[in-house]
């Protein structure tokens, strides 16, 4: 299964508009596991699932688990909980793009109308992503964001994203909370190993009441420099050589 949030397909095709192919940023690892239950309190069991991806293959694009558990109302008279996480790594904008998305939600939902299913449930979920792909120039263009919707006591997590150059043994980037959209360069040598690690988990037990939830979505856009970039940066060294 994949899960691709619509905001950020939006995004990429309105980039299409101004990208032209250059290169690929290809995946050397895609690494993912996870699991996750829900149940609500209705007398029904619990639902149980999980999903890895252990060996790594770059050929997996992404997948994930997904549990949920509904009252016997449908709709917007029933009751839902529900736990869902997944990971995504694809090439976009004619190969000149790899975009990332890691995310995890962890939910009980009761019915929207007054008089419909509303007996409490819970939710569990962890997942851990591990996505590499090399360098294709010194410099990238980058962007990046992390979102995170939480409705405490009720429900609560945890999320740890940390992006590291491993050739050069940097941290690039490393997150725990919240963080708005960045767009910057992404910085190194031809050839370096960028590795992404995603940990996530959201845990959830509430009586009757009203919607609650832990989620967190990481999004990431890396591009291949346009040959007129490269060629600027080129310009640039060279003036920097000749001071």
């Amino acid at each position: 299964m994949r899960f691709i949030s619509t905001g950020f397909v939006l995004f990429m095709v309105a980039a299409v508009a101004v990208r032209t192919s250059g290169g690929e940023i290809p995946v050397s690892l895609h690494e993912f596991c996870g699991s996750g239950s829900a149940n609500v309190f209705d007398g029904g069991p619990v639902v149980e699932e999980a999903f890895c991806n252990t060996g790594g293959d770059p050929d997996v694009i992404g997948g994930g688990f997904l549990a949920v558990d509904r009252t016997s109302q449908q709709g917007v008279f029933g009751a839902e909980a529900k736990s869902k996480a997944g990971s995504t790594a694809m090439s976009v904008l004619d190969g000149t793009g790899l975009s990332i998305i890691v995310e995890l939600n962890t939910i009980y939902r009761p019915s929207e109308f007054p008089g419909g299913d509303n007996p409490g449930g819970m939710a569990v979920g962890e997942f851990m992503s591990v996505i590499e792909f090399h360098m294709v120039a010194d410099e990238m263009p980058w962007n990046y964001f992390l979102t995170i919707d939480e409705d405490s006591p009720f429900f609560e997590g945890s999320t740890s994203i940390i992006m590291e150059n491993v050739t050069q043994s940097l941290t690039i980037l490393e997150l725990t909370s919240e963080a708005p959209f960045v767009e910057t360069t992404l910085s190194g040598h031809t050839g370096d190993l960028i590795r992404i690690t995603s940990m996530m988990e959201g845990a959830g037990n509430m009586g009757p009441g009203s919607r609650k939830e832990y989620e967190a979505v990481f999004q990431m856009l890396v591009l291949v420099p346009e040959p007129g970039t490269l060629l600027l940066l080129l310009t640039g060294a060279l003036m920097g050589m000749r001071k």
